[in-house]
């Protein structure tokens, strides 16, 4: 099931890239892709992540409300990442500027 898991991240990465509209009217979906960053076994997080990274992108134009819910999401998924890893700075991305 691990692998399922893993394609049905993938699916979602990919609708996030292909048809936005779908995913960007509300927080809901992100919350859950990036709360599984932590929660998902080991074998399914690299699809979780470049699920996280499609739908960073897809939310990259929205505004208002949910726009502040992605980057609250974001940034505790950064700190929470690298708690984890115990490095600061440490995120979706290897390596970002924490001077935020």
């Amino acid at each position: 099931t691990v692998s399922l898991r893993g394609f049905c991240y993938q699916a979602l990465g990919q609708l996030a890239v292909r048809q936005p509209e779908l995913v960007t009217g509300s927080p809901d979906i992100a919350d859950r892709v990036f709360s599984a960053l932590t929660s998902e076994p080991e074998g399914v997080r690299p699809s979780v992540q470049d699920a996280a990274r499609s739908l960073a992108k897809a939310y990259s134009n929205c505004g208002g409300g949910v726009a502040m819910a992605i980057e609250n999401l974001l940034l505790a998924s950064i700190e929470g990442t690298a708690a984890v890893q115990g490095q600061p700075g440490v995120g979706l991305g290897g390596g970002g500027d924490t001077s935020r």
